[in-house]
């Protein structure tokens, strides 16, 4: 099996990664959760951030939804110009969670509900 085989199927592999969270705190006025789509962090994009958040956890947490949320058609949901407002009015448990799941695929409300259902068992 020839190296462009094996990188074909790995970046195949990374193209079906889409996914989706959805923030049920950032409800629309019909109540419907704001759904947002990413893929998988890249090692690029991580050094990135690392790079443009100066070891700035915050920052690094902010700069991650800015650069990978997504609406469903694909289009960026923030902005740079977005910064400011997700740094000072945004809370910091759902940015945390968002990212949390961008870069592991798992919604902890997810595996907390789990959790519940067993012990009820």
């Amino acid at each position: 099996m020839g190296s462009s085989d094996v990188i074909g199927r790995v970046t195949a592999h990374f193209q079906g990664q889409r996914r989706f969270i959805d923030i049920p705190e950032w409800a629309d006025d019909a109540g419907e959760a704001l759904r947002i789509f990413t893929t998988p962090i890249t090692l690029h994009e991580r050094a990135a951030i690392a790079r443009m958040s100066g070891g700035d956890e915050n920052e690094a947490i902010c700069r991650t939804v800015i650069l990978k949320a997504e609406d469903q058609q694909g289009e960026k949901m923030f902005t740079l110009e977005n910064k400011n407002e997700l740094m000072k009015f945004a809370d910091s448990e759902i940015l945390a969670r968002i990212v949390q799941f961008m870069f592991e695929g798992v919604d902890q409300r997810d595996i907390d509900k789990s959790i519940e259902d067993l012990e009820k068992n």
